[in-house]
């Protein structure tokens, strides 16, 4: 049994569904009365929430002697939700870029869902979401 929590596109009212893989139900919204279906999706193995998406260590960026990044470390578990701030120049943009592949670091290194973003790019795009 899956339980699910959809909103309505009409009204944005949230509705609990229950249902089985690949059932299809036709839902009624207890608010605006529109009309619409659902299917649930297919069971996924999930993976477990203590394991790495991204490890980072030591990673040092450098440009014309100026360091972005200045060995940073970090982990971040699956299923977890993480911000970077900071002030201007301070290496958030280069840091995705370095974990999307599009830059490589000066030295350290990192694992994004367990690839190499630097040797293993079009393998992990397709996995990768990212938003300036």
């Amino acid at each position: 049994m899956i339980s699910k929590i959809v909103r309505c596109p009409k009204c944005k009212n949230e509705i609990r569904v229950n249902g089985e893989p690949k059932e299809k139900i036709i839902l009624v919204c207890n608010k605006c009365k529109s009309k619409g279906k659902y299917i649930f999706p297919e069971k996924q193995v999930k993976g477990n929430k203590e394991s790495i998406a991204i490890e980072v260590n030591g990673l040092i960026k450098s440009y014309n002697g100026l360091r972005a990044v200045d060995n940073i470390s970090f982990n971040v578990k699956q299923g977890e939700l993480v911000g970077f701030i900071g002030p201007n120049g301070a290496g958030k943009s280069t840091t995705i870029k370095m974990l999307t592949g599009i830059l490589f670091p000066g030295s350290g290194n990192m694992r994004v869902l367990g690839l190499d973003p630097q040797k293993q790019r079009k393998k992990l795009l397709p996995r990768l979401s990212s938003c300036p």
